[in-house]
């Protein structure tokens, strides 16, 4: 069957672009040059040129994946697309704002580490943990020893950059190792201090340096 996509109604189009076949190449084309131009003026006012660029393009996507939830009486195909992008475009905001917000911390780190010189932690003998001959202790080492390598350095250094299933497993270790460190609190201040004590104990020489990169 042969078909102007060139004056077809974007219904078609949608229809066509999820079909297999010679004739689904051209329906996306024509689509796309249809509203890439109005979807490309939304996103690029509220982002870079690269962002915007994948966020228009995660909208055709998804309008031909999900094409069939559009509905003629919630409004036209672009309409309809422009809310998939400004859902898009709020998601790539979050995105960004956390990853400046991780930057400015790391940064922030990068710069006391400059300006404050580490020196030895003061004797922490009260705290069961760091009595090298205990069991708890032997337990703690055993478990740090047996972890990945990249899962060991996330305990002092953070998670980030590990993946959901990663930061999932990561969890997991850290509900094994707070127990072990005596540390009952919430999870971000758990993160916390995890961190602290591994780097007290590193530097009483209880666990190796370069266990930690």
């Amino acid at each position: 069957m042969w078909l102007d996509f060139g004056v077809a109604s974007d219904e078609v189009l949608l229809y066509w672009g999820r079909q297999a076949g010679p004739q689904r190449d051209e329906a996306v084309v024509h689509l796309v040059r249809r509203h890439q131009a109005a979807l490309w003026s939304v996103a690029r006012r509220q982002l870079g040129r690269e962002d915007a660029e994948e966020v228009v393009s995660f909208t055709f996507c998804q309008a031909l994946r999900y094409a069939d939830l559009w509905k003629r009486e919630r409004g036209s195909v672009r309409t309809w697309m422009m809310g998939i992008l400004a859902k898009a475009v709020g998601q790539r905001h979050r995105e960004n704002s956390r990853q400046r917000r991780l930057s400015n911390r790391f940064r922030l780190h990068q710069e006391c580490m400059k300006v404050v010189p580490r020196r030895p932690a003061p004797p922490c003998e009260a705290d069961p943990v760091f009595k090298r001959g205990s069991p708890r202790f032997a337990s703690l080492y055993g478990l740090l020893s047996s972890l990945d390598p990249a899962f060991r350095r996330a305990l002092l250094r953070g998670s980030d950059g590990l993946g959901v299933a990663g930061r999932q497993r990561m969890c997991r270790v850290r509900n094994k190792v707070a127990p072990l460190m005596e540390i009952r609190a919430g999870r971000r201040k758990r993160s916390y201090l995890i961190a602290r004590k591994i780097e007290l104990a590193t530097v009483q020489g209880l666990f190796p340096e370069d266990w930690w990169t």
